[in-house]
């Protein structure tokens, strides 16, 4: 067990170090090297590989592993694996918006905690327990707890402090007690100023939302604008970036600034932009450093197996020379030999055939991770286009002088870019969140075109079985109805998108009463519908690096007199 001590610390230090491949590699090797009844060891090492596969952004095979951690660690009463595998399950269905079952976890893990005498452990399960209460709409609850995570906090612990009174003070705000908020927030800045300019940076921004919150425009403008430049001297955090420009944005529209809001949104947008090219170059160079890797060791085995050919050649002929020279006097000898040689041979055989499935199983690896690139950089091209869409509608509210509109539609834009930026790093939403998004977009529109009427439902057992479907797939065609279907159309305007259930996935149907397609023909060249094309190539992608089907059908509606009576899509997806 010496051997496999020094080998799990070492596995350690690669989590701590973010080296999450090398990890992986390293974990599974000591799961089928370590013995089935050192249950303690095991433990340890699929809470180790739970982390690296949260950080490698598979939360599937993270969840997996840190049950079976909590398992092995429950059946060999090792309380302290036995805690951080509760703590990082609590964790994954937080991130997985399962509020509730994420509080059961926390409660259990206090309560071990308590029980063990560890005091920064159950500081921490504190800490969750109150962030489960703010997102299950529990204030009260909420508030308590942060307030007893406080209470139990080491006073040199100067990041966990500053983060739970941030919490504790958007909590504050967002009951509208705003003064006990703003001055919680300044005690936090007022220690953070000399210790840490990275969280000094969080800090003020927290304090200017909650300025922003108070209907404190001007200050919240200064408070945004310090956090800003500090966050780009120290961290360049691209969230808090985001909530800094955004609030900043809505803040200088409220206090009618409305084009110094347009210049904050359009430096917001040259951000967004900036973010998607560098994501997609980040991704580009990582898989191309993964495809070297994997052609190095490819190049290896083939000639490991020519090396192993060669040396079995010499063996076959030594082998041979012998058979000859000893043919009468050890006829014995030479049938041992042969022997021996057909079961080489067999063995030799079954070797090429273990490479060559080898060999076959990277090409595919290597195919997926380039399909995977594919989608990603798509959607990266459709998330700035949605944007710039919304954007113009923004700009033409301003032009015609509906500022009080304009304001609105800014302070809803903020929040569905904020939707778009987590939806653009998932493969996958719930069917819930993509409704809620889709309404929320329709409900900007509806500033903009005053006589839209829109409707967005799904089948009760597709909302019941927590369905999920590709992120921002169906959005596109949405904005196509309105954008080419509904915005040059004289009288009511109607937008339907319904999700039913079929026999093996969901069709979604996307209907309007707009000019058709025929009118809309007639429109530029370069006002086509960009977004609806990638939709296409993006569905065409997920079907085959997820091995289903999808496909998507456009009819023209008619009235009773043939003419163009609107636009009806049918996507189809098999799940």
């Amino acid at each position: 067990m010496g051997q496999d001590s020094v080998r799990l610390e070492k596995l350690k230090a690669l989590v701590k170090e973010k080296q999450h491949e090398a990890a992986i590699t390293e974990g599974n090797q000591l799961l089928e090297e370590i013995p089935p009844e050192a249950t303690t060891s095991l433990a340890k090492v699929h809470l180790e590989l739970a982390t690296a596969h949260l950080f490698s952004q598979a939360e599937s095979e993270a969840t997996r592993h840190a049950q079976q951690a909590l398992n092995l660690s429950c059946a060999s009463a090792d309380t302290l694996t036995m805690m951080r595998a509760t703590r990082l399950l609590a964790e994954l269905l937080f991130a997985a918006n399962r509020y509730a079952d994420a509080l059961g976890m926390e409660r259990e893990g206090e309560r071990l905690a308590l029980a063990s005498g560890d005091k920064d452990l159950r500081i921490k399960f504190l800490g969750g327990i109150a962030d489960n209460f703010v997102m299950l709409g529990m204030a009260d609850s909420a508030e308590r707890y942060y307030r007893r995570t406080l209470a139990g906090l080491a006073p040199d612990d100067v990041r966990q402090r500053s983060i739970t009174e941030s919490n504790l003070a958007k909590l504050l705000s967002e009951r509208g007690e705003h003064s006990a908020a703003i001055a919680l927030m300044q005690e936090t800045v007022g220690r953070l100023k000399t210790l840490d300019e990275g969280k000094y940076a969080k800090a003020l921004n927290t304090l200017a939302y909650i300025y922003h919150r108070a209907g404190r425009h001007r200050e919240a403008v200064a408070h945004f604008s310090e956090s800003e430049r500090l966050n780009q001297l120290t961290e360049k955090d691209i969230s808090t970036t985001l909530e800094n420009l955004g609030f900043t944005a809505e803040s200088q529209a409220a206090l009618g600034e409305h084009a110094a809001a347009y210049a904050t949104m359009l430096q917001l947008e040259e951000v967004l932009h900036a973010y998607y090219a560098r994501t997609a170059n980040e991704e580009i160079l990582a898989l191309e450093k993964r495809f070297e890797t994997e052609r190095t060791e490819k190049e290896n085995a083939l000639l490991r197996a020519e090396n192993e050919e060669r040396r079995l050649n010499e063996e076959r002929l030594r082998a041979r020379w012998i058979a000859a020279a000893a043919l009468v006097t050890l006829l014995a000898g030479l049938l041992a030999l042969l022997y021996r040689n057909y079961l080489m041979r067999g063995q030799h055989a079954r070797d090429m055939q273990r490479i060559n499935d080898e060999l076959q199983d990277q090409r595919d690896r290597v195919q997926r991770m380039n399909d995977l690139l594919e989608l990603k950089v798509l959607r990266a091209q459709l998330n700035p286009h949605f944007i710039h869409n919304c954007q113009n509608s923004a700009i033409a509210l301003v032009k015609e002088g509906r500022e009080q509109e304009a304001l609105t539609y800014l302070q809803g834009l903020s929040k569905l870019m904020r939707a778009v930026l987590e939806q653009s790093v998932m493969d996958r939403i719930t069917l819930e969140a993509e409704l809620d998004f889709l309404r929320q977009y329709l409900q900007l529109e509806a500033l903009r075109l005053p006589d839209l009427r829109y409707q967005v439902e799904a089948d009760g057992e597709l909302l019941n079985d927590e369905t999920l479907l590709p992120a921002l797939l169906v959005q596109p065609f949405v904005e196509n109805a309105i954008w080419h279907g509904q915005a040059n159309k004289q009288g009511e305007r109607e937008v339907q998108v319904r999700f039913t259930a079929t026999k093996d996935g969901l069709r979604c149907t996307i209907e309007d009463n707009g000019v058709g397609r025929q009118s809309a023909a007639g429109r530029a060249e370069g006002d086509r519908s960009y977004a609806t094309e990638l939709t296409q190539e993006r569905l065409l992608l997920l079907t085959h690096r997820m091995q289903q089907k999808g496909s998507i059908v456009i009819h023209d509606r008619r009235d009773d007199a043939g003419r163009p009576a609107g636009t009806e899509v049918v996507l189809e997806l098999v799940l």
